[in-house]
C-alpha cells in the first residue's frame, strides 16, 4: 500500500486510508536510516464511520533505524464513530521509534477509537545496544465528543548481552489529549525492558531501563464518568539502574463527573548481581479531578533480585507533586510496596514513601485519603527497610466528613550477620515533618506504624524503630473529630535487639473545635529467646503537646514504658476526659468540668501530693516495665479524678483517699 502523504480526503460515507511501508536494511555501511508510514499529510475523513490505518517496520541489525507511524501530519476524522490504528516498529543495534510524532489529530463527534503503538527492540548479542520507543510524542489528540477510546502503547525490549545496553519508553511524550462530553477511556502504557543474564564483577556490564506512562504532558477530559489508565514497567538487570514513572512532570485534570485515575508504576531489577530500581506514580506532576465522586490511585511497586549481591529499591507513591480531589466524594488511594533481595553476601536496603515533599486535599465533599506503605528488606548480611507514609508533605481532607488514613510497615529480616556490623534496621513513619489536617467536618484521622526486625543465631545487632508523628503535626480542624495514632516494634531475636516506638515524638495534635477522641499509643515488644538480651521502649507522646480544643473532648495516651516523656497535654475549653499513663509531664484540663482517669496509681512505687483543689503532682520511680526510672507528673484545672470506680471531686480527697491505702 506504501505511504500516504500530501492531502487526502474523504466522502461523507465510510472512507478507509491505509499506509503500509517496510524498510530492511542490510548494508553495514549504511547505520541511519529511516521512514514513516503517514507523512507531511493531511486527511479528512468528513462524516462517516471512517478508518485510517499507519503501519511500519524498519529493520537494521547492524545499525541505527528509525519508525514513525504518523509524522509531520493532521488527520480530522470528523463526525461518526471512527478508527485510528497505528502500528510502528523498528528493530536495530540503536533503534528509535514513534507512534505519532510532530503532528495533530482529530476525532471530531461520534464513538471514536485511537490505538497507538510503538515497539522498539533488539533481539541479537551486540556489545552495547539501545532502544527508545515512544506512543505519542510531540503532539496532540482531541477525541472530542462521544464516548472515545484511547490507547497508547510503547514498548521496547533489548536482548541479553555482557555490556551495557539501555531501553527507554514513554506513553505520551511533551503531548497532549483531551476529550469532551461523554464517557471516554483513556489507557497510556510504557513497558522497557533490558535484559540481562549473568554480570561478573568489574566487567562493567548491566542493562538499564526507564519507562515512563507520561512525561511533560497534559490530559484533561470533560464531562462524563472518564477512566483514565496509565502504567509504566522497567524491567533491568545488571548494575545500571532501573526507572519507572506513571505521571511525569505533566498535569491531568478529569473535568466533571465521576472520574477514575489510576497511575501505576514497577520497577525490577532482575540480575543475579547487583540491581537498583526506583518507581513513582506520580512525579512532579498536578492531578485535579475537579466535580464528581472522583477515585485516584497511585499503586508503586519497585524490587531487587532476590539472589543479587545487593539491592536498593525505592519506591514513591506521590512526589514532589499536587492532588486535588475537588468537589464531591472522593477517594485518593496512594500505595507503595517494595522488596529488597541479598541472598548471597552483600547487604540490601529498601525504602518506600507514600507522599513525599508533595500536597493532597480532598476538597469539598466526605473524602476518603489512604496511604499505605510496605517495605521488605532481606539479606544475609543485613536487611534494611525504611518506610515513610507521608514525609515533608500536607494532607488536608477539606470541608465534610472526611477519612484519612496513613499506614506505614517496615520489615527487615538477616540470616548471616558476619560482614554486616550494621545489622539489620527496619525503621517506619507515619507522619515525618509534615502536617496533616481534617478540615471542617467530623474528620476520622488515622496513623498505624509499625517495623519488625528478624535475625537468626549467628547476629547481634538488630533494632525496629516506628514513629507515628515525627516533628510533625496533625489538626482536627472544627468538627467532632477522631484522631488515632499507634507506632508498633516488634522483634524476633536469637540473642536480642532493640525495639522503639513512638507514638509521637516532638510534634503536635489539636482536636480543634467541637467534641473529639484522640488517642496515641507506643508500643514495643520483642520475641527473643532463652539468652534475653532483647530491650524495647514504647512512648505514647514525647517531647510534645496534645490539645483537645474547644469541646468536651476526650484525650487516651499509652505506653510500654511511658504513655508520656516531657510533654504538655492540654484539654482547652469544654468537658475533656483524661485517661493518661505514666510518665514525665504536664496535663492541663482548662476551662470547663474535667475529668483524669488514674487509674495507673500504686502505692508501691508513686507517691500524690495535692497544688490545690484542682491540681496535684505525681512521683514514680518506675517505667512501665518495671525497671527503675524516676518521673513526675503534675495535673492541673481538673475537677474530678477517678481511680476504679471510686470520682474524688477535689485533689485532697483523692490524696486523703490515697494515703489510707484504700
Amino acid at each position: 500500500m506504501g505511504q500516504l502523504t500530501g492531502l487526502q480526503q474523504g466522502t461523507a460515507f465510510d472512507d478507509t486510508f491505509a499506509a503500509d511501508v517496510t524498510l530492511e536494511v542490510t548494508d553495514s555501511f549504511d547505520l541511519y536510516v529511516a521512514d514513516a508510514a503517514i507523512a507531511s499529510a493531511r486527511i479528512e475523513t468528513f462524516s462517516g464511520d471512517d478508518r485510517v490505518t499507519a503501519q511500519v517496520t524498519v529493520m537494521h541489525l547492524s545499525g541505527y533505524p528509525t519508525a514513525t507511524g504518523v509524522l509531520n501530519s493532521a488527520i480530522a476524522l470528523g463526525e461518526g464513530g471512527d478508527r485510528l490504528e497505528v502500528f510502528a516498529t523498528a528493530n536495530g543495534v540503536f533503534s528509535a521509534v514513534y507512534g505519532v510524532r510532530f503532528s495533530s489529530l482529530q476525532g471530531g463527534d461520534g464513538d471514536d477509537s485511537f490505538t497507538i503503538t510503538a515497539r522498539g527492540f533488539f533481539v541479537q548479542s551486540w556489545p552495547a545496544a539501545g532502544s527508545n520507543s515512544r506512543g505519542l510524542a510531540n503532539s496532540t489528540l482531541d477525541g472530542g465528543n462521544g464516548n472515545n477510546t484511547i490507547t497508547i502503547s510503547s514498548i521496547t525490549e533489548t536482548a541479553p548481552r555482557f555490556s551495557q545496553r539501555y531501553a527507554i519508553s514513554s506513553g505520551l511524550l511533551s503531548g497532549s489529549i483531551q476529550v469532551g462530553t461523554g464517557h471516554d477511556t483513556i489507557s497510556i502504557t510504557g513497558f522497557a525492558q533490558s535484559a540481562g543474564t549473568y554480570y561478573p564483577v568489574g566487567s562493567g556490564g548491566g542493562a538499564g531501563a526507564e519507562s515512563t506512562g507520561i512525561r511533560d504532558g497534559a490530559i484533561a477530559t470533560s464531562g462524563g464518568n472518564d477512566l483514565v489508565n496509565i502504567t509504566a514497567t522497567a524491567e533491568g538487570a545488571g548494575f545500571a539502574r532501573t526507572r519507572a514513572y506513571g505521571i511525569r512532570e505533566s498535569s491531568v485534570h478529569t473535568g466533571d463527573g465521576d472520574d477514575t485515575l489510576s497511575a501505576i508504576a514497577r520497577g525490577y531489577s532482575t540480575d543475579y548481581y547487583a540491581g537498583t530500581s526506583a518507581s513513582y506514580g506520580i512525579y512532579q506532576s498536578v492531578v485535579d479531578s475537579s466535580k464528581g465522586d472522583d477515585t485516584i490511585r497511585a499503586s508503586v511497586f519497585a524490587s531487587g533480585h532476590p539472589f543479587s549481591t545487593s539491592s536498593g529499591p525505592t519506591g514513591y507513591a506521590l512526589s514532589d507533586s499536587t492532588v486535588l480531589g475537588g468537589d464531591g466524594n472522593d477517594e485518593i488511594i496512594l500505595t507503595v510496596e517494595t522488596i529488597a533481595g541479598s541472598q548471597r553476601f552483600g547487604a540490601t536496603i529498601g525504602a518506600g514513601y507514600g507522599v513525599w515533599r508533595a500536597g493532597v486535599q480532598g476538597g469539598q465533599g466526605n473524602d476518603t485519603i489512604r496511604v499505605n506503605v510496605l517495605t521488605t528488606a532481606s539479606a544475609y548480611a543485613g536487611g534494611n527497610s525504611l518506610a515513610y507514609g507521608v514525609d515533608q508533605s500536607s494532607i488536608t481532607g477539606g470541608d465534610g466528613d472526611d477519612l484519612v488514613t496513613i499506614l506505614s510497615g517496615a520489615q527487615g529480616f538477616s540470616y548471616v550477620a558476619s560482614g554486616a556490623p550494621e545489622g539489620t534496621r527496619a525503621t517506619s513513619y507515619g507522619l515525618s515533618d509534615s502536617t496533616l489536617g481534617g478540615g471542617d467536618g467530623d474528620d476520622t484521622l488515622q496513623i498505624e506504624v509499625w517495623a519488625q526486625a528478624q535475625a537468626d543465631i549467628s547476629s547481634f545487632s538488630y533494632e525496629a524503630t516506628a514513629y507515628g508523628v515525627y516533628k510533625a503535626e496533625v489538626l482536627g480542624d472544627r468538627g467532632n473529630d477522631t484522631i488515632d495514632i499507634s507506632a508498633t516494634t516488634t522483634g524476633f531475636y536469637e540473642f536480642g535487639g532493640k525495639g522503639y516506638a513512638y507514638g509521637v515524638l516532638q510534634g503536635r495534635v489539636e482536636g480543634g473545635d467541637g467534641q473529639d477522641d484522640i488517642t496515641i499509643s507506643g508500643s514495643a515488644s520483642t520475641k527473643g529467646t532463652e539468652y534475653g538480651y532483647g530491650i524495647v521502649e514504647g512512648y505514647g507522646v514525647v517531647n510534645s503537646s496534645v490539645n483537645g480544643g474547644s469541646g468536651d473532648d476526650r484525650i487516651t495516651l499509652s505506653g510500654t514504658t511511658f504513655a508520656i516523656q516531657d510533654a504538655l497535654i492540654s484539654g482547652g475549653s469544654g468537658d475533656d476526659t483524661f485517661q493518661v499513663g505514666i510518665g514525665q509531664g504536664t496535663l492541663d484540663g482548662g476551662a470547663g468540668h474535667d475529668l483524669a482517669i488514674l487509674d495507673f496509681l500504686d502505692l508501691q512505687t508513686m507517691t500524690v501530693t495535692t497544688l490545690g483543689n484542682n491540681s496535684l503532682r505525681i512521683v514514680g520511680t518506675q517505667d512501665g516495665a518495671g525497671t527503675a526510672a524516676s518521673w513526675t507528673q503534675t495535673l492541673w484545672n481538673i475537677e474530678r479524678f477517678q481511680v476504679g470506680s471510686s470520682v474524688f471531686y477535689t485533689a485532697a480527697d483523692l490524696v486523703s483517699f490515697w494515703q489510707t491505702g484504700a
